[in-house]
């Protein structure tokens, strides 16, 4: 494959060459595109495209030791195969086993020592669970372009059936939508500018993902950060200070995910779309992020209810607020009904327009931050890749794209008016981002109480279907809790 070489000298040849002027009329596409044309050329010169063979990385637990063990096993391979002796092939199999022990080993005091590391990390405990738990997510796909067009127009077709189906649920549903609260007192006008050490510390911490949308990869642009630095600040207060979005900041690159190992991988919907932005749109979607949490917390117009997307939420904090309900309603002699519901690929079908009317009357965005979400949500567009190969341009016109940093922000702010329906029921209720727990507890005959959990089921279908949610009722699960007597 063709890749840029990098070195440890390119960082300051770059640094020493990298000169494009500011303009300071300048709109955000422009500066965005003066600073990769630059950019280009520069890498051009000092790390042109080369043809490389790609090598298998090691595994991280190989340690000098092993890698000596391993190059016995294959010198006592290699007499065996000469001598075809019975005990050159004993030897072999000695040096085999004690190689298997110490890798058995080092596997396991590798993994230990991450799980101690971060025992108090959520997160990556549940990666490395996965990964010893899990086979690997890979689909052995070939990789062609018209593999990717045929996920392409699959994922496009998908949504548009959903949302033709919820259309027609939508027209045979009673008119039921609950009025939006008083506009908010404080309103979220414009973003704050930028400081040169606030977009640093945020440069710095981003995980260096690439994107085959990168003009250079992400290790290499935290290098030659301190050169461009001052681009990267114009380009990105522009844009907020302007209300706009660049062009190039709307592209996805979208990866099939296989959902589970266990899975059909020749069958598409066994597949999920991920996004792969591009690392500075990620950045300039942290920055607002940032500002739109605070405004958020602030004003208390999160979901209190909602563990999902949210510092110090996670599963953990959802399941202890649920199970506690539930037991402490057990130890009262009640019985407890738990409604798990499920919604069918709720990220893609998010509309637009609705959304943008939330983002108004819900939390009381406007002006130029209104303008940015606008733009930000216009003109979207993605593609499909596998491999080497990638399927042409196709329009996104709903959804927010997942694997993004606003994404599951949008997506909870979308979602608000579902709790305010739940509760005029008086029923008590859980959200972790598409995931709605709905639970009610009551003293044994007293079954009066399940028309409030029917008619706010029925409530909530019609609320979904009006902004283009589906629930998956082949995934919602009902599960009776009480003590036995």
């Amino acid at each position: 494959m063709y890749s840029r070489v990098f070195n440890s000298s390119t960082a300051a040849n770059f640094g020493n060459i990298f000169s494009a002027p500011l303009v300071l009329n300048s709109d955000a596409n422009s500066i965005l595109s003066n600073f990769n044309s630059a950019t280009a050329r520069i890498l051009d010169q000092i790390a042109p495209f080369r043809l490389r063979k790609v090598q298998n990385k090691n595994l991280p637990w190989m340690t000098d030791s092993i890698r000596n063990s391993k190059r016995i096993c294959r010198r006592a391979e290699r007499k065996w195969k000469a001598s075809k002796s019975s005990v050159d092939l004993e030897t072999l199999k000695n040096h085999m086993n004690n190689f298997n022990r110490q890798m058995k080993k080092a596997r396991s005091d590798y993994f230990s020592q991450l799980i101690n590391t971060n025992r108090n990390n959520p997160r990556v405990l549940f990666k490395v669970i996965n990964q010893l738990s899990e086979a690997p997510h890979t689909s052995n796909l070939p990789t062609s372009p018209v593999i990717c067009e045929q996920f392409a127009n699959h994922f496009i077709n998908k949504i548009s059936n959903i949302r033709s189906q919820i259309s027609i649920t939508k027209s045979l549903s009673p008119p039921f939508l609950p009025t939006p609260p008083a506009r908010p007192t404080v309103i979220f006008e414009d973003f704050q500018a930028i400081s040169p050490n606030t977009l640093s510390e945020i440069v710095y911490k981003m995980k260096p993902c690439h994107c085959s949308l990168d003009i250079m990869p992400v290790r290499f642009f935290k290098e030659i950060y301190g050169s461009v630095s001052s681009h990267i600040l114009f380009l990105m207060n522009t844009s907020l200070s302007t209300g706009t979005v660049p062009d190039d900041f709307k592209a996805a690159m979208i990866q099939p995910l296989l959902k589970k190992p266990s899975l059909d991988p020749s069958c598409f919907e066994h597949y999920r779309p991920i996004s792969n932005l591009p690392f500075l749109a990620k950045i300039l979607e942290k920055l607002v992020a940032e500002q739109v949490i605070s405004f958020l917390n602030k004003n208390k117009l999160f979901e209190t209810l909602q563990s999902g997307f949210k510092a110090n939420h996670s599963t953990e904090t959802a399941l202890l607020r649920v199970m506690n309900d539930l037991l402490m309603a057990a130890d009262s002699g009640k019985i407890s009904i738990l409604v798990l519901l499920d919604l069918s690929a709720a990220f893609d079908t998010v509309d637009h327009s609705i959304l943008l009317q939330r983002l108004k009357s819900w939390v009381g965005f406007s002006g130029t931050v209104f303008n940015w979400f606008y733009s930000y949500l216009s003109d979207r567009f993605f593609n499909v890749f596998i491999g080497n190969s990638c399927s042409s341009k196709v329009k996104m016109t709903c959804g927010v794209p997942q694997g993004s940093v606003l994404g599951p922000l949008l997506f909870s702010i979308y979602m608000l008016p579902l709790g305010e329906i739940i509760r005029q029921h008086n029923l008590n209720f859980h959200f972790y981002a598409d995931d709605t727990q709905l639970y009610l507890s009551f003293k044994p005959g007293d079954l009066g109480l399940l028309n409030n959990l029917n008619s706010c089921i029925a409530d909530i279908k019609t609320w979904m279907a009006q902004n283009f949610l589906q629930l998956n009722m082949g995934k919602t699960d009902v599960i009776f809790f009480g003590s036995v007597e």
